[in-house]
């Protein structure tokens, strides 16, 4: 009896996990969270102007979707749920920093709110040492977050962190 050869079936691309340590620690978002430190830590004192807000700006639109990830996995795991559908989870996640970009960036009064919360955010940080050793805590200190709708020429780079899973690398 002849056995007749099969054919060579196609290569299956291997799907690529979308999970929050894939896009945390993907070489992209690494290097982006690199940048958005350095520049706005050391950068922006030295060089002030549009160009490190724009690269600050690039990097945190790079960065931002995966935290969001990451809030919703921290969160399932605190409630003792199962994380919702993963893709689901990155592309609303995606929405919402493109929003949440967009309004800073166009409305004063949303970027006065956003500053005044992200300094209520750093607060904690900010009063472990004064409480361990007795002293006073210090104020909150809202961060500086400009309404600059030119900004917004940086909103496509959101949908990268998208691209950079389906595309696998």
């Amino acid at each position: 009896m002849l056995h007749r050869a099969e054919p060579a079936a196609a290569p299956v691309e291997p799907v690529r996990a979308v999970t929050t340590a894939a896009g945390l620690l993907s070489p992209v978002t690494i290097v982006a969270l690199t940048v958005l430190v350095a520049n706005d830590h050391w950068a922006k004192a030295r060089f002030p102007g549009p160009a490190t807000g724009k690269v600050s700006d690039l990097a945190g639109l790079l960065v931002f979707p995966w935290v969001l990830v990451g809030f919703v996995d921290a969160a399932s795991w605190v409630v003792g749920r199962r994380s919702p559908e993963p893709r689901r989870v990155l592309w609303w996640s995606v929405a919402a920093t493109a929003l949440g970009f967009a309004a800073v960036k166009a409305s004063p009064d949303v970027a006065a709110w956003w500053s005044e919360g992200l300094g209520w955010v750093r607060w904690p940080a900010r009063a472990v040492v004064p409480a361990v050793a007795g002293r006073p805590l210090p104020e909150v200190v809202p961060l500086v977050v400009r309404a600059d709708r030119t900004d917004l020429l940086m909103l496509p780079a959101v949908i990268v962190p998208v691209f950079r899973v389906r595309g696998g690398g």
